[in-house]
């Protein structure tokens, strides 16, 4: 993303074999600093990499773009980057750049964007930052293109802790069943008690945990 920043490319735009992803040179000057560097950019989702943080084969190295995956990403740095409240949940904020809210029932829900197609055996990890005040369980729900009911059986609960710090809470789907076909969207439950102050740093849905 170059939300907020003034960008400029030095060389042509590399495109992958399927036009899904493309690599360019990118030098970027934003609040945090200045950055350059080769970029992989996803054309679907508008989000780009460093390709330094890239694990595995470079796609501009080699032409092996078949082998690259690209890490959904949301950092709410600028904007809450399409998420939005379902219900139960005050207006959305971004702050100390975290999306920020409070739980209005035991039952707030956030929805991701929609039809993020995400092939769910390559991406087998979410990794979801934040901090919240109380509660016990968070949980996550999916809706798929096989079956975009967003179902009972699919949730995924973890538990919190409540202690108002910033904490990293890793979900592994390799040993959930229904995680399988293309997720079209998450619904997240960030807490299961009203009057949560919550502060989220950032969702990131995973290849593999070096990413």
């Amino acid at each position: 993303r170059t939300q907020n920043q003034i960008c400029q490319s030095s060389e042509a735009v590399r495109w992958s074999p399927n036009g899904e992803l493309f690599i360019t040179n990118l030098s970027a000057t934003g609040d945090s600093g200045e950055a350059s560097g080769d970029l992989i950019c996803h054309l679907s989702t508008g989000q780009c990499e460093f390709l330094r943080y890239v694990q595995g084969n470079y796609p501009c190295r080699g032409g092996e773009w078949s082998a690259y995956t690209f890490p959904y990403v949301w950092g709410f740095d600028v904007t809450s980057d399409g998420w939005y409240r379902i219900q139960q949940l005050d207006v959305l904020t971004i702050e100390n750049n975290a999306l920020n809210t409070r739980s209005r029932g035991m039952t707030p829900v956030l929805n991701s964007p929609k039809n993020l197609n995400i092939n769910a055996d390559s991406y087998p990890f979410i990794e979801i930052t934040m901090q919240v005040s109380g509660g016990e369980q968070a949980e996550l729900n999916f809706s798929t293109v096989e079956d975009p009911i967003v179902r009972a059986e699919r949730i995924i609960a973890f538990d919190l802790i409540p202690d108002g710090e910033m904490h990293r809470y890793v979900i592994d789907m390799h040993d959930f069943v229904l995680w399988d076909g293309t997720v079209k969207y998450l619904r997240f439950r960030p807490a299961d008690e009203a009057f949560v102050d919550i502060q989220i740093q950032s969702i990131r849905i995973l290849s593999n945990l070096e990413e």
